[in-house]
C-alpha cells in the first residue's frame, strides 16, 4: 500500500505495505510484560538482529505476481487520476521483481533517469520539483518505474501467527532499542505480550504500535522528518519493519 503527499516542490511516496502494517495505531497492554528477545550489540545494526524463527512463504503463482503488479501500478494511477491497465500487455516489461528494500533505492533512480530527480531513505522516496503541471507525468513515469521494478508478490500475501511473532520480536528487540539509542523514550508498560500481540493481529483487532506512539509526539517533530541528517539516519537505521529475508524466508 502506497501514501502519496504532493505540493508543488516536493512529491513523496512512502513505502509500501508493510510500511502501512507498521503505523496501526493502538495497544493490547498485559500487566505481565513482554516476552524476552535478544538485543544485538550496536542498537543501530539489524544485521546483528535475527528473529527465533524464520518464516517460509507460501508459493506463488504467475498469475499472482500479474495481479499483483497490476494493482501496485494502479493504486499509483487512481492518485493522479491515470487511466488504469486491465492486463499485462499494456504494462513496461518486468526488469526484475525486488524486496521492499530494494525497491525504494530502484524507483528513485528509475525516477532520475526519466527526468524526476529522486531519492530513497528509510523507505520513502522523494521526487523535487514537481510542478502542478507536472503531476500527472511524473504520476506516470511513477508507475512505470514501478511496474518495472515490482515488490514480489510474496510480500504481499497475509502474515502468518509465524509473521507476526517475527515482527514482534523486531519490535521489542530491535526497533524500540534502535530508536532509543537517538533519544526518544517509549513506554514499555505499553508492551503487549507476545501472544496477545499476535492473536490481536490475527483477528483484526487493535494492535500496540510503538512506532505510532513516538510518531505523534511533537518533541520528536526532527526525528520523524527524513529530510534532516538525524531523521534520515533514524529512518534508515530503524526500518519500521523487519529485513524481507527475515520475515518471509
Amino acid at each position: 500500500m502506497y501514501s502519496f503527499s504532493r505540493s508543488r516542490r516536493t512529491v513523496r511516496v512512502v513505502g509500501a505495505a508493510l510500511g502501512t502494517l507498521a503505523l496501526l495505531a493502538g495497544w493490547a497492554a498485559s500487566d505481565e510484560g513482554a516476552a524476552p528477545t535478544t538485543q544485538p550489540g550496536n542498537p543501530r545494526d539489524v544485521t546483528q538482529w535475527s528473529p527465533s524463527v524464520v518464516p517460509t512463504s507460501a508459493p506463488v503463482t504467475e498469475d499472482q505476481q500479474e495481479k499483483s503488479r497490476l494493482e501496485q501500478v494502479a493504486q499509483i494511477l487512481e492518485i493522479y487520476d491515470l487511466p488504469i491497465p486491465t492486463s499485462e500487455s499494456e504494462l513496461p516489461p518486468v526488469v526484475r521483481r525486488v524486496n521492499y528494500e530494494d525497491s525504494g533505492p530502484l524507483i528513485a533512480q528509475c525516477l532520475t533517469d526519466n527526468g524526476f530527480a529522486a531519492t530513497s531513505v528509510g523507505g520513502t522516496i522523494t521526487a523535487n520539483a514537481v510542478t502542478d503541471e507536472q503531476t500527472k507525468t511524473y504520476g506516470k513515469v511513477r508507475a512505470d518505474c514501478t511496474a518495472k521494478y515490482p515488490v514480489d508478490a510474496k510480500y504481499a500475501q497475509e502474515w502468518s501467527a509465524e509473521q507476526w511473532k517475527v515482527y514482534y520480536e523486531y519490535l521489542v528487540g530491535y526497533y524500540i532499542p534502535c530508536v532509543e539509542s537517538f533519544g526518544i523514550s517509549i513506554d514499555k508498560d505499553n508492551i503487549p505480550q507476545e501472544q496477545t500481540f499476535i492473536e490481536s493481529a490475527l483477528s483484526g483487532g487493535d494492535m500496540w504500535s510503538p512506532i505510532s506512539e513516538w510518531f505523534d509526539n511533537p518533541d520528536y517533530r526532527d526525528l520523524k522528518n527524513e529530510t534532516t541528517p538525524e531523521g534520515a539516519e533514524l529512518a534508515e537505521a530503524c526500518r519500521q519493519t523487519p529485513p524481507s529475508n527475515k520475515l518471509f524466508g
